[in-house]
């Protein structure tokens, strides 16, 4: 068991509790089943773009994402229905990842590039994805985990208000595809993880981002649906959230360290 794992998944739960309470009774079993489905085909993706003997369980959350969202109709997806409007605001969850990056910042996963070291971190843990796959330890690296936590929150800021004063869902998950689209694209420019494709001197980070901006720019400039429903709390809602918090717990902070099989070991 590491610890780090503890910080994903408070993050992973708290984000379930706050979906399924803004989406109303009709909206939550699909906001549970696209959780769930998420972690799997986050853990599949990133196995089939960077898994491999020395990176046995990756996890690939925003590529999914826009692939995910390249392979549907767009006239579907701009039109869709409130509650699948609502899955999509959610599908990457700011509130999760500000807190899950936390989990970043101390396994060394999404690490950034070297930096002054002023404001560089350093790893030295052999256990350490740092170290254990780039000439990096000890070496201040740009803290993008934290770049990320910071725009995370900032964007669940603006997706909150927006919410809260009742806007149409479609514009909630366009400005929610825009904004993290650009927070991240940004965010690539410092971070340093040696497996991760480069197309065309942009990172595949970087080229998710832009499919995720213009994918955000069409729902907000021709999609159309209802305002964002009130918020109604459940206490059936508290059972599933930590359910599924403890199953991403394990999923991004357990090693089986003897194992060398795929998705035994994290790093």
């Amino acid at each position: 068991m590491i610890n780090h794992g503890f910080y994903a998944g408070v993050g992973a739960s708290l984000a379930l509790w706050i979906g399924m309470t803004l989406a109303g009774p009709e909206g939550r079993l699909p906001i549970l089943v696209a959780a769930l489905a998420s972690v799997v085909v986050a853990a599949l993706w990133a196995q089939h773009i960077e898994g491999s003997p020395q990176l046995l369980r990756p996890f690939g959350f925003l590529r999914r994402s826009a692939r995910r969202d390249r392979r549907r109709p767009a006239g579907s997806f701009l039109r869709s229905q409130p509650v699948v409007g609502v899955g999509g605001v959610l599908r990457r969850r700011p509130w999760a990842q500000a807190m899950g990056r936390l989990r970043c910042l101390v396994q060394g996963c999404c690490h950034g590039r070297p930096a002054p070291e002023s404001i560089g971190i350093r790893y030295t843990h052999p256990r350490s994805r740092v170290c254990r796959m780039t000439e990096w330890t000890g070496v201040p690296l740009h803290p993008t985990p934290m770049y990320s936590m910071l725009c995370n929150a900032l964007v669940a800021l603006v997706i909150t208000r927006l919410w809260l004063i009742h806007a149409p869902l479609h514009l909630i998950a366009g400005l929610y595809f825009i904004l993290t689209g650009l927070g991240r694209f940004v965010e690539e420019a410092w971070r340093g993880e040696p497996q991760t494709p480069v197309f065309a001197n942009l990172r595949l980070y970087q080229w998710a981002a832009v499919a995720s901006v213009v994918a955000g720019v069409l729902m907000t400039a021709i999609g159309r649906s209802e305002a964002a429903p009130a918020a109604q709390f459940a206490w059936g809602t508290l059972f599933p959230s930590v359910v599924f918090g403890l199953l991403v717990c394990f999923a991004m902070g357990v090693d089986f360290p003897e194992s060398s099989r795929r998705f035994s070991r994290l790093a």
